[in-house]
């Protein structure tokens, strides 16, 4: 991410406060019961397939998991595709590449580096949608990247509503730039944006080392921000409350959420007392690596 990703994330934000007019639509459908488990790009331990592959997502459905979280990013010839780093390094074999440049077919002769998933290629965003359709899971999509968010967000959304799963399905992102796109073309789907700390350091740390050290307040502004359920339906476009399970202190929280008829979803939780404490607290659906969890 750049300084010009940068200054469009401010003005993502300033265009969803000048816009937003009128109440959403509450998500109450997702707000009904409480615990759930969704499986964080299907599963991703050492003991199961590569998260974000076909067999991931079957080994979740074959767990506790009522609902698989996914990653999306778009193809230099518009294909959807569900792979989570913004580069091919990290699990595939070959040069490094970013994932938006390459075609849909240049990504499928990729190999995973997992020798157990050397069949498997990158999964359309159809196909793993139709999956989930036919075995009654829920979607939790993430929005990746920071450039050609409006053909992203356009096609992801014809995806969903193809399959008829926009009311099953969450979209959630780091990018305001795209909560704000999907707002603006779809005014039922739930949404959130991910919370966690030092995401603004982070990203100013790529403009210039020092301002890491200048912007833990931003950080601290910027979580209350994303967090306190009062904003984010008027200014983040947001129907649910996504942060990072660090940042989850108290039940009390989360039934603030919860009055003003949103829910919450926290990632990602591999310990089995966290989410036990998770669910004490109310906390609506719980992101986890691991397919034991219960």
């Amino acid at each position: 991410m750049n300084i010009y990703a940068m200054a469009g994330a401010v003005v993502g934000y300033a265009g969803i406060a000048a816009k937003r007019s009128s109440p959403l639509i509450s998500a109450d459908h997702w707000s009904r019961s409480r615990g759930n488990i969704i499986g964080h790009r299907g599963c991703r331990t050492d003991e199961t397939p590569t998260g974000n592959t076909m067999s991931a997502f079957k080994a979740a459905a074959k767990g506790s998991a009522v609902g698989i979280e996914l990653d999306l990013q778009i193809t230099a010839d518009n294909k959807i595709v569900v792979y989570h780093d913004l580069t091919t390094a990290g699990n595939l074999h070959g040069p490094d590449e970013t994932v938006m440049k390459m075609t849909y077919a240049e990504l499928s002769q990729r190999k995973f580096k997992k020798p157990e998933d050397a069949d498997e290629t990158i999964p359309l965003f159809e196909e793993v949608v139709e999956f989930a359709s036919q075995n009654n899971l829920k979607l939790v999509v993430e929005l990746k990247g920071w450039s050609r968010s409006r053909d992203l967000c356009t096609r992801s959304i014809d995806i969903l509503k193809r399959f008829n799963m926009m009311q099953e399905s969450m979209i959630i992102t780091f990018n305001p730039i795209h909560l704000y796109n999907v707002r603006s073309m779809e005014k039922e789907v739930p949404a959130a944006l991910l919370v966690t700390n030092g995401f603004v350091s982070h990203f100013a740390g790529k403009i210039h080392s020092c301002l890491t050290y200048l912007t833990p307040p931003l950080d601290r502004v910027f979580c209350w921000a994303s967090m306190e359920p009062s904003l984010l339906p008027s200014f983040l476009g947001a129907t649910i409350v996504a942060p990072n399970e660090k940042l989850i202190k108290s039940q009390r929280w989360v039934e603030r959420v919860h009055s003003y008829n949103m829910s919450v979803d926290t990632w990602t939780v591999n310990c089995q007392q966290r989410a036990a404490e998770l669910r004490k607290f109310g906390v609506n659906f719980i992101t986890t690596d691991s397919t034991k969890l219960e």
